[in-house]
């Protein structure tokens, strides 16, 4: 082949080759990720979605809950427990004012172990609330010395805790007052355990042994990819205490990371690292982020590459197949195929079986024909003979 003549082959097949369109295990992912949590999102976000099923060069993500884990509400994995929590709180209230105080503190009991798996912060304070109610039910059943554990614990929680003196007894107040204030040794506990420490609500650094009052405790462990779990416990000397780690699902750290992205502050290289952060739990290097602003959808793009995100962009009437345009450039134009034109077909009968052909008919008649005529040839021959028998008659 003369090289003038490879190279403008080549040449062809290269633009045959950008024209068409990619297959579909070659198109990239693209996570539609609403940071808004707003019903014209939810439309939007939908609607993107049916555009990339068509795009030539894009598609949706194809994990079914990675989808839903970015839209909707926001998780909220406190809440079902804080909603166990405040039902108790009614049934420790009602048990005391009908001074069914044994009742009360179980029920207050209940609570405090519904909330270790609180986020820390938020589950010292309602623990707080519990402890106190538990040393309230334990000081009227006079068991003085479990009361003071239980009001110094309330003090451990929440430091600034105070007691409602229109509301509680003046010896309650008293009570808890002297727990607060009173000096406790502290003692050694070792948690054995993977994640970050919180005790009574106080990050304590990595998993191991801690300094802390003599008393009741709140210990927690929790962590980017793990649950949060916890135990109460109660430490009057050194011991140590084994929590088992609760890894996260690969959904629930994807809302994590959704709801921290929506979270942060206006700061550009916060935003770059959270969402970077996301895309790699997604396994995308493309993304499309729907945001609120007051009354309007604004639509920014994100690539791994630069320039990374894209300038924001208010939703107006145009397709939302141009809201892509930072992630692929246009189609390119398809080329046009040569038409080939085909001979006509020519309808062949299936050949018939050979007792239909018609040669072998000819020839059976033609046979038949023969023999019928030798027949009546033979039989003609017979009645000549018998009635004009020969002159001076048969020979003897």
């Amino acid at each position: 082949m003369a090289p003038r003549f490879a190279a403008r082959l080549a040449a062809v097949c290269a633009m045959c080759a950008a024209a068409a369109p990619a297959r579909a295990d070659e198109r990239r992912h693209v996570a539609i990720i609403d940071l808004s949590a707003d019903p014209d999102a939810r439309l939007l976000r939908q609607q993107l979605y049916n555009a990339l099923v068509d795009h030539w060069a894009l598609r949706p993500m194809d994990t079914e809950a990675f989808n839903a884990a970015l839209q909707g509400d926001f998780v909220d994995e406190d809440a079902e427990d804080l909603a166990r929590a405040q039902t108790k709180s009614g049934e420790v209230t009602d048990d005391l004012s009908r001074l069914d105080f044994q009742p009360a503190a179980n029920a207050a009991d209940d609570a405090l172990h519904a909330l270790t798996t609180v986020t820390p912060a938020a589950a010292a304070l309602s623990s707080a609330d519990f402890a106190f109610l538990s040393g309230v039910a334990e000081l009227e059943l006079h068991h003085d010395k479990e009361a003071a554990a239980y009001f110094a614990f309330a003090h451990r929680l929440n430091p600034s805790y105070a007691v409602d003196p229109v509301r509680y007894l003046p010896e309650i107040v008293e009570a808890y007052q002297r727990a607060a204030a009173a000096h406790l040794s502290p003692v050694k506990l070792a948690v054995i355990g993977a994640g970050d420490l919180w005790v009574d609500g106080v990050d304590r650094g990595a998993a191991g042994p801690v300094d802390v009052a003599a008393g009741w405790h709140l210990v927690q462990l929790t962590g980017q990819d793990l649950v949060t779990i916890g135990q109460l416990v109660d430490v009057e000397s050194a011991r140590s205490l084994e929590i088992d780690a609760k890894p996260a699902s690969d959904e629930l750290r994807v809302k994590r990371a959704r709801r921290a992205l929506a979270q942060l502050p206006d700061d550009a290289v916060a935003r770059a690292g959270a969402m970077t952060q996301l895309a790699e739990l997604l396994g995308v290097h493309d993304a499309v982020l729907i945001w609120k602003d007051r009354t309007k959808l604004v639509v920014q793009t994100w690539r791994d590459r630069e320039p990374g995100f894209s300038a924001l962009r208010v939703r107006g009437r145009e397709p939302v197949r141009d809201l892509l345009a930072p992630l692929a450039p246009p189609e390119p134009p398809h080329v046009a195929q040569p038409i080939q034109i085909l001979p006509p077909v020519r309808h062949v009968e299936d050949e018939p079986p050979w007792y239909r052909r018609r040669w072998v008919q000819a020839t059976v008649a033609g046979g038949v024909a023969v023999t019928v005529a030798g027949a009546l040839l033979y039989a003609a021959r017979h009645q000549i003979v018998m009635t004009n028998p020969m002159p001076g008659g048969f020979p003897r």
